[in-house]
């Protein structure tokens, strides 16, 4: 009897109703505003996931320092060193790398004096940190190419950022002071480093305000000054473990640290990502609402136009429960054709962008396709938010249009 009412009063082609045109406007619009939330959805999913991906090809998932605080007397070089040798045995850590970090004043021949945050390294760990970053940006220079010494002056590498604030361009030297150098006289001013520029990084996924340059200057024994560690793990996503049993053994030395995982250094950055899906989300559970608002409209033109035909079903036989159901039945698969076209449209151009992403940036962006990613999780609360919200816009309808009715049974 569904498919007989489907067929001859909302979907026979000789018919000319209101309801007939109003019962298509809707399904065309909720599928058409489903379907575009899915993919919305989807893309921002799959930048997320770019952005988390270069974020973790560079940056430290893990940082290690000394808590000088606690106890500024003590020498920890010893159980510093016997951190070191604990990190080199956990499976899960890919490289350790010791980093010196401190604030210095850059003067370039183009600008003034500006405060800029320097990361030193030891020489093969500057290497590796240069490879796994370019590795993310094959666009700023070729991921073999790193002849970064010269044989006058260091090399140091830039933020792109901090280098477009400065007017630094490849090839240009800078000078390093030390802050408390500019309390003497300027004609006494002795430069910490003179250095040349090299290359540029990238700085987009930087969540503060620190200006950053990089550069190998270590040349000391590892353990004669401690400096903070940096770990690159083969499962960044799976720190929590290593973690966990990096404070253990600290504490089990007597060994005060101050320990950071990319999640912590980056909290600005994944807060705002995970705002961006919320109001999507959001948007989503408001499209599903006005979808719902124009199938109960229908619904209830539906009831008015067919109050006879009610009339003639009471006549025949059929309980109120019976003809309610029939009616709800009717309004569910309306709500679902609509919504569920949606998603399946949405699912389909997702899994298109996926294999064959839009190319429409030259290769300099660091996003230069639009592609997407599937978010199942996400993907299953959506069919359970269409499920739910077409069953309420099936419900409130005939529950007030019945209840208006007020026919009594008879045969």
């Amino acid at each position: 009897m569904i498919k007989l009412f489907l067929k001859n009063y909302l979907f026979n082609s000789s018919s000319n109703s209101v309801v007939k045109i109003i019962s298509r406007i809707c399904l065309i619009s909720s599928a058409i505003s489903i379907a575009g939330l899915i993919i919305v959805l989807n893309i921002m999913n799959d930048m997320s996931l770019k952005i988390q991906k270069r974020l973790l090809g560079s940056e430290p998932h893990i940082s290690i320092g000394i808590d000088i605080n606690k106890n500024k007397k003590l020498n920890y070089k010893n159980k510093w060193k016997q951190l070191d040798t604990f990190l080199k045995k956990q499976k899960n850590i890919e490289h350790i790398r010791h980093v010196k970090k401190q604030e210095l004043i850059i003067k370039t021949n183009f600008s003034g004096l500006q405060s800029v945050i320097a990361k030193e390294f030891y020489t093969k760990d500057f290497s590796i940190f240069l490879k796994n970053t370019y590795k993310q940006y094959p666009h700023l220079k070729p991921i073999n190419s790193f002849q970064y010494k010269n044989r006058n002056l260091l090399s140091v590498y830039i933020e792109e950022s901090l280098a477009q604030y400065l007017q630094i361009q490849e090839g240009d030297k800078i000078l390093l002071f030390k802050p408390r150098s500019l309390l003497t006289n300027i004609e006494n001013l002795e430069p910490y480093k003179q250095l040349e520029v090299k290359g540029l990084l990238p700085s987009e996924s930087k969540t503060n305000t620190e200006k950053i340059i990089y550069f190998e200057n270590l040349s000391t024994n590892k353990f004669k000054k401690i400096f903070p560690i940096e770990l690159q793990l083969h499962r960044p996503y799976k720190y929590k473990d290593i973690y966990k049993k990096i404070k253990i053994f600290s504490k089990s030395i007597n060994l005060p640290i101050k320990i950071t995982n990319w999640k912590q250094n980056n909290h600005i950055l994944f807060f705002s990502l995970n705002m961006e899906k919320s109001i999507m989300a959001l948007f989503f559970i408001i499209s599903l609402i006005i979808n719902s608002l124009s199938i109960m409209t229908l619904i209830f033109l539906l009831i008015a136009q067919k109050r006879k035909d009610i009339r003639i079903l009471y006549a025949m036989g059929f309980s109120q429960n019976h003809i309610k159901k029939l009616f709800m039945k009717i309004s569910f698969i309306l709500s679902l054709v609509g919504m569920l076209a949606g998603l399946v449209i949405g699912l389909g151009v997702s899994l298109y962008l996926k294999y064959l992403p839009l190319q429409i940036l030259p290769n300099i962006f660091y996003n230069n396709a639009i592609s997407a990613k599937i978010d199942f999780p996400i993907l299953g609360l959506s069919l359970i938010s269409i499920l739910f919200f077409g069953y309420i816009g099936a419900w409130i309808p005939i529950k007030i249009q019945f209840k208006k009715m007020k026919i009594k049974y008879q045969v």
